[in-house]
């Protein structure tokens, strides 16, 4: 294994993604404060929000009401998957031309190991390091990403990937920064302990109790001390907190789950609108699934009441399928589970994992499911011709249509 202090780990976060590439397609939002997500009248959330509408306290995950009593001159916009996902793939395949390991984080953030690779065709490169150094290496990649999709990145490197996210955090907004082995303790030092993985509202509390507050605090508490309060998870975040970090760079493109939901624009516990709206859900479930080439074998239900309170339950099936019907029926034996619901649905979800490729054959779960293939592959047909939505099962169409809330 490379040592530790020799890797090069870059981290990649493109700031206020959704709200960024919607200002970069329309000059005219450039300065103005941007929410993307769902319109202040519903009851949906934020996605994303420029930094000009971050200033007024709006956050990601907000419902959108309350973004806009914070700020009733903000420009709301719909959530465009469609267009950030083509830009997200137009990310990772820049990413990929400086090296091929590249661990994608999310939909817009990536590690990547440059341990190696040779040094980026850009001015600034150590006639020193062989490879290049750091720097250059994140020079270049944020200087390609401005150039190529004219978006703003902040980029962290370092020799281990919590200290690349950290500095890439530091670095917010469209910065840039480097943090060295032998500096990070004392970068750490003043940062309060939630910067360390695995600090959570009871880890934090824990410490509180023990009079840690930063980061310096842990790093001058005995780990005896701390292994007597946290039991094994002493010993990482006494490495965490000097800035050690072991993990490798990940290399995996693969599609983990495909799943959608939706936010009801009242609270319902009509058993027959949650049939509709999980069989709207399935069908998009499903028709994601085929286009991609995949079926998987787990189907959750994910069910968010009117208290918020969430809850999610899954079932694995005895083989993969890509058939909206299938997946509808699993949800639905999910979903009365429930029953009786103890209370009002805000939100409702259906996804599916254990995901594979497609073989030649696929070996049927129920008599008639591959009849359900056949239609399935009409109906795919027919809306990739006639556009989205032009067939839909009955069973999804009987009311309105749930909003994708994917």
């Amino acid at each position: 294994m490379t040592p530790a202090q020799s890797r090069v780990i870059v981290h990649v976060d493109m700031d206020a993604f959704y709200a960024s590439i919607e200002v970069r397609d329309n000059p005219q939002y450039r300065g103005l404060p941007v929410v993307v997500g769902a319109a202040p009248g519903g009851r949906g959330v934020v996605a994303a929000a420029s930094y000009e509408a971050r200033r007024y306290g709006i956050r990601s995950a907000m419902p959108s009401g309350e973004a806009f009593a914070r700020c009733p001159q903000a420009l709301f916009l719909p959530v465009d998957m469609q267009k950030y996902r083509a830009v997200s793939s137009q990310l990772f395949d820049l990413l990929d031309t400086f090296t091929p390991r590249v661990e994608p984080v999310s939909i817009d953030e990536a590690y990547l190991d440059l341990t190696g690779c040779p040094a980026p065709s850009t001015a600034g490169a150590s006639p020193e390091a062989p490879g290049g150094s750091p720097l250059a290496f994140s020079r270049a990649i944020k200087g390609r990403i401005g150039e190529t999709l004219h978006l703003p990145v902040s980029v962290g490197v370092a020799p281990n990937k919590f200290l690349a996210k950290l500095a890439s955090e530091l670095a917010k907004p469209d910065g840039l920064r480097e943090i060295r082995l032998e500096e990070a303790a004392a970068v750490l030092a003043p940062l309060p302990v939630t910067v360390l993985w695995g600090v959570g509202p009871q880890t934090r509390q824990r410490l509180g109790s023990l009079g840690i507050d930063t980061v310096g605090d842990l790093q001058r508490t005995p780990t005896s001390v701390l292994r007597a309060s946290l039991g094994f998870a002493a010993e990482e975040l006494a490495r965490l907190s000097r800035g050690l970090d072991d993990r490798a760079v990940e290399v995996s493109r693969e599609t983990k789950s495909i799943g959608r939901e939706t936010t009801f624009e009242e609270d319902t516990a009509d058993r027959e609108a949650l049939l509709r709206t999980l069989g709207a859900l399935a069908e998009d479930v499903a028709r994601s699934l085929r286009a991609e080439g995949l079926h998987g074998r787990t189907v959750t239900l994910k069910v968010r009441y009117e208290n918020f309170h969430t809850l999610t339950r899954n079932l694995t099936l005895p083989s993969p399928t890509n058939s909206g019907a299938v997946i509808y029926r699993a949800a639905v034996g999910l979903l009365d589970r429930l029953a009786p619901l103890p209370r009002p649905v805000r939100l409702i979800g259906v996804s599916v994992s254990g995901l594979g490729r497609v073989g030649l054959t696929q070996v049927s779960l129920f008599g008639e499911e591959e009849q359900h293939a056949r239609v399935d592959q009409v109906v795919d047909a027919i809306n990739e011709r006639f556009g989205e939505g032009t067939v839909r099962q009955a069973r999804a169409v009987e009311g309105d249509d749930p909003e994708d809330g994917s």
